[in-house]
């Protein structure tokens, strides 16, 4: 899992890695069936126990006790997106055509270009903010790691939540995932085919956008704001299931 960037000798030198602590583990947890399948090749007559536990949120961490009483104010007329976390360094087949898409709006649609804006907050690739400088995309904002509680009141302020999704790993439910869905934000999940966009698509929680197709999404999601329904929660998905308490 993971390893599809390796060289051979290298994948076997990784998986050889795994087979051995795998077999020294008396349990082996993960947070997505694909993965627990995985391991429990390793597994012989049972041993280790392979289960899974899924990833949730904590709905006391979206309570107003835990907001700064000033924060950053909206940015009006705008479609505001917003990411938070980690953007990994291997998301580059997903972000890249995300920048080209941005890019050719900008000239073919600068009207429309001008009502997005795409705030990251929290740890990326420095190569990914120099593409951005060099393609001329004034409509991403890089802001750094802030405090966790402001990091909710973003998630609260924003019109739509993004994931960007390696190509190996399009099945595991972060949880940041949940925590943009307990706030009845919309997804836009930049990814490859795989669970985590088909579970989107399939309980209508946001956008599935992939790499050949952010241009013609970016213009739906354009269009949905202008007819008034990206804010409209159509899901009926029972967020509550996946609390810590659950």
């Amino acid at each position: 899992l993971g390893m599809s960037s390796l060289g051979q000798s290298r994948l076997v030198y990784e998986q050889e890695l795994e087979k051995q602590t795998v077999g020294r583990a008396d349990a082996v947890i993960t947070v997505a069936d694909e993965m627990t399948n995985y391991f429990s090749r390793y597994a012989k007559t049972g041993k280790p126990e392979c289960v899974t536990i899924l990833n949730g949120y904590d709905p006391d961490d979206f309570g107003g006790n835990n907001l700064p009483t000033e924060t950053a104010q909206p940015t009006q007329d705008k479609i505001r997106f917003v990411f938070t976390g980690t953007l990994y360094d291997q998301t580059e087949s997903v972000f890249y055509p995300f920048l080209d898409a941005l890019q050719k709006l900008k000239t073919e649609n600068p009207t429309d270009y001008k009502l997005l804006a795409f705030d990251f907050y929290g740890n990326y690739p420095a190569k990914y903010k120099k593409q951005v400088t060099e393609k001329g995309i004034d409509v991403i904002s890089f802001r750094g790691v802030i405090k966790l509680e402001e990091v909710y009141q973003q998630i609260k302020q924003a019109d739509l939540a993004m994931l960007f999704l390696n190509d190996d790993f399009t099945f595991p439910f972060s949880t940041k995932f949940y925590e943009y869905l307990s706030q009845h934000k919309k997804i836009a999940v930049f990814s490859r085919p795989g669970a985590m966009p088909d579970f989107v698509k399939k309980h209508d929680l946001g956008y599935v956008i992939q790499p050949g197709d952010v241009y013609e999404q970016l213009q739906t999601i354009i269009a949905d704001y202008r007819s008034g329904q990206l804010k409209t929660w159509t899901s009926a998905l029972d967020i509550s299931r996946y609390t810590v308490a659950y």
